[in-house]
């Protein structure tokens, strides 16, 4: 039976692991550099042997702080080779238990790599195996499936994403192909999505929006286009004005011009302080503009009859 020991290797020697879900080893480097250079190697990395190789189980970000150090040789517990790719994920997985070394993508990408070579198991047997919530699960499993890495890596390594909030626009987007099939196919899923992770990125949605949102369900599909074409409003105001105009309807029955004058002058203010940053933004207020002058002058329309009678 092998067993661990500890030796100094020659760092050429070793590799990162593959299945390592962080590809970018350079996250806090000079700060882990600093240590290194101040205190020296407190515990070695962990690796195990390959033909004339060892593969790191835990201590990447140490490794490549050490390369960047240009260090010839870094302590190491050599460790029994795992027997299966599934026993090395899951040995990857143990040493980070209880650690923030992972980002939330990372965790995701892990959990997608586990169930995967678990031979796609029963979730609730995943959660009872990582020690984390049934929700967590399936949540991380969710987003890893649906969205493109290069949209989503990047905002929950920073925070302004979360694999909760992703999960839940998810939810949000088939409730749309579901109740508004045809906005979908004419705009494309892509086209959503994208519109949808820009206000995230912009703060123009918060949980509780997607969570409490009935937004799908009272408007019309005049009101979803408008709201998906400007990715500047956020689905708290999009929900408001459909507040608004039943408010509207209610205000025009009783015929109280103040208010009225007044809620058409809000929506003046809001158009004004819509911009277009790049092509994609100038295209989608252009489409917006067309739409809103149409609606604008159909109205105009109707008070004049009404004013001539």
């Amino acid at each position: 039976m092998e067993r661990m020991y500890l030796e100094h290797i020659g760092i050429e020697k070793i590799n990162p692991n593959p299945l390592n879900p962080r590809k970018d080893h350079s996250v806090k480097s000079e700060e882990m550099q600093k240590i290194i250079k101040e205190k020296g190697w407190e515990t070695g990395i962990t690796c195990y042997k390959k033909d004339d190789a060892y593969i790191i189980l835990s201590g990447h970000r140490r490794w490549f702080a050490a390369t960047q150090l240009q260090e010839r040789t870094i302590p190491v517990f050599v460790v029994p080779k795992p027997e299966s790719k599934l026993e090395e994920l899951e040995r990857l997985g143990s040493v980070q238990s209880g650690k923030t070394d992972w980002t939330p993508y990372e965790w995701a990408q892990y959990t997608f790599d586990l169930w995967t070579y678990r031979g796609k198991c029963h979730v609730e047997e995943l959660a009872i195996k990582m020690g984390v919530s049934l929700s967590t699960v399936r949540d991380r499993l969710k987003v890893i499936r649906y969205f493109p890495s290069n949209e989503i890596e990047e905002g929950l390594q920073t925070g302004k994403l979360t694999i909760t909030k992703l999960a839940r626009l998810i939810t949000w987007i088939n409730k749309l192909k579901d109740k508004h099939p045809e906005i979908v196919e004419e705009y494309s899923e892509n086209f959503v999505r994208i519109q949808m992770m820009k206000r995230m990125a912009n703060n123009l949605i918060v949980n509780d929006d997607l969570q409490r949102d009935k937004f799908i369900d009272l408007a019309d599909k005049k009101d979803i286009i408008f709201f998906l074409r400007d990715n500047t409003m956020s689905l708290r105001n999009a929900m408001k004005l459909i507040d608004d105009e039943y408010s509207e309807m209610e205000l025009h029955n009783k015929k109280n011009s103040d208010q009225v004058i007044a809620i058409i002058e809000k929506r003046i203010r809001e158009v004004s302080h819509i911009d277009a940053n790049n092509n994609d933004d100038a295209r989608n207020l252009f489409y917006l503009l067309n739409d809103l002058s149409k609606d604008v002058k159909a109205k105009k329309l109707m008070i004049e009859k009404y004013l001539n009678d």
